[in-house]
């Protein structure tokens, strides 16, 4: 299985490392790396976190890092990173925009 960040999610890790970086860059970098990890490590095990109903024609699912939401969409050999939130951010309305739209 294939990582792809899309540049949706790519936007968000750099939105994120700003807001942190604001107080200690360091700090921003290294959880930025942090999060890639735990992108990578979804390779190992895909299908092992919660599926999201809310789009039952696409198999979106989440996975938590700290406080932030990796939204991910699995698609036969893909993992596509679609975007990282923060949880008390509605991601499902941030969604339901992006997929409306394509």
């Amino acid at each position: 299985m294939k990582l792809i960040i899309t540049d949706a999610a790519e936007q968000d890790l750099a939105d994120i490392s700003n807001w942190i970086g604001q107080d200690d860059a360091v700090r921003a970098e290294a959880f930025v790396r942090e999060i890639l990890q735990t992108a990578r490590r979804l390779l190992d095990a895909p299908r092992g976190y919660p599926r999201l109903r809310r789009f039952p024609n696409r198999e979106i699912r989440r996975r938590s890092h700290g406080q932030y939401l990796l939204v991910y969409e699995i698609d036969d050999d893909v993992l596509r990173l679609l975007h990282v939130v923060h949880g008390a951010r509605d991601y499902h309305s941030l969604l339901d925009a992006e997929f409306a739209e394509g």
